[in-house]
């Protein structure tokens, strides 16, 4: 693609320089008068003409300056690209090959804690869990009974069963033994 560029820009160039060569020499021959009597006239006329293509002379020479500067920018432009090119290229490289390491590493890592996950849980004598699933919460169960609903009810209960039990060790008043009744009654409701 870039060299396709420079190619283009190339053809452009020489056909520029063709054109304004060309030019010139159709000036030249029409200010020396070498044009076969094309340029025969007065010579007021021919000052005239002669002064003319002066001016056209030097419009096209500025053309030709301002088209010779817009190719060098182009070219600039070009290379500029080619290096912005070649270093997201080179980052890229770099970035990929970091990537792979880390990656590499990554999976050596798992497997050895996969095999002293295995060594050890042999050596407790039970049974492997390379195989098992691990059970996250799932978002599909019912709305109306989550699992951190239940871990708070759990919680609860165990709560009670220990206030109960040191009514039994210690004796409560009856204000707290009331309590114990209200709270069992409303979680029976």
């Amino acid at each position: 693609m870039v060299w396709l560029d420079m190619v283009v820009l190339e053809v452009f160039s020489t056909e520029l320089n063709n054109r304004l060569a060309a030019e010139i020499t159709r000036l030249r021959t029409l200010l020396t008068g070498e044009g076969g009597g094309e340029a025969a006239g007065s010579p007021l006329t021919q000052g005239k003409d002669a002064y003319e293509l002066e001016v056209l002379l030097r419009v096209k020479e500025s053309e030709i300056q301002y088209l010779k500067q817009e190719i060098s920018s182009l070219k600039d432009e070009l290379q500029t690209a080619l290096r912005d090119k070649k270093y997201a290229s080179d980052k890229y490289k770099d970035i990929y090959t970091e990537l792979s390491i880390v990656k590499a590493k990554a999976d050596c890592d798992i497997s050895r804690l996969k095999e002293q996950l295995k060594a050890a849980t042999e050596a407790q004598g039970e049974k492997s869990p390379v195989n098992t699933t691990v059970s996250g919460y799932d978002i599909m169960k019912s709305k109306s009974n989550p699992d951190f609903l239940k871990k708070d009810r759990s919680s609860v209960s165990r709560q009670l069963r220990n206030i109960r039990s040191k009514s039994l060790k210690e004796g409560l008043t009856v204000q707290e033994r009331l309590k114990l009744f209200e709270s069992r009654d409303l979680k029976n409701n």
